[in-house]
């Protein structure tokens, strides 16, 4: 059997351009997705001390150090703050399996009493630094805390609230200083 092709039929075959716009716009997104913008430079005139100089500027202050150090338990052993440091005598007690014993709650309050001692030395002499609360406050200051890694997150926390600010017998907050960082580990 023969079969009659048209002389209407073209030889021609049809282009689809529907995937290749697809293509064009999932490029087009892919780029727009992947760009990253540059922040554009600002105007440094910064004056930049010579390289002989050593000395730090008086006007920067350097973050002071609180540096807060743990028994093997995670108990709090020492509190450094500037050029003064505190010792707890008292290490904080084991849990006794099943009832606590009066002789336990004892020794705990007895090692809270001498570790909240301890932080309210810190806090006095962070309030000498920024001033009285209610006076002009230097808000440059910055504390960097240096924390054991075993070190329970109670004391660190304790430490913060010290240098932070202080709590009034009327339930209001006065801030001592705001800016705290933690020192990177070693």
């Amino acid at each position: 059997m023969k079969i009659k092709r048209s002389s209407t039929v073209s030889d021609k075959i049809e282009m689809n351009m529907t995937p290749m716009i697809d293509v064009v716009f999932q490029l087009l997104t892919f780029f727009l997705f992947s760009l990253r913008t540059v922040d554009t430079e600002g105007n440094f005139s910064i004056k930049m001390p010579s390289p002989s100089s050593q000395q730090v500027p008086d006007n920067i202050s350097l973050p002071k150090a609180l540096e807060l150090r743990a028994n093997t338990d995670g108990s709090l052993a020492s509190i450094k703050f500037e050029d003064k440091s505190w010792t707890i005598k008292s290490p904080r007690p084991k849990r006794p399996l099943g009832n606590t014993t009066p002789e336990y709650r004892a020794a705990l309050e007895q090692h809270r009493a001498e570790v909240k001692a301890a932080f309210e030395q810190v806090q006095q002499r962070v309030i000498a630094l920024v001033g009285q609360p209610g006076a002009p406050a230097k808000t440059d200051l910055e504390v960097e805390l240096d924390c054991s890694k075993n070190l329970n997150y109670e004391y660190v926390i304790t430490g913060i609230s010290a240098v932070s600010g202080k709590v009034r017998p009327d339930g209001e907050i006065d801030k001592l200083i705001e800016k705290i960082r933690f020192k990177p580990q070693r």
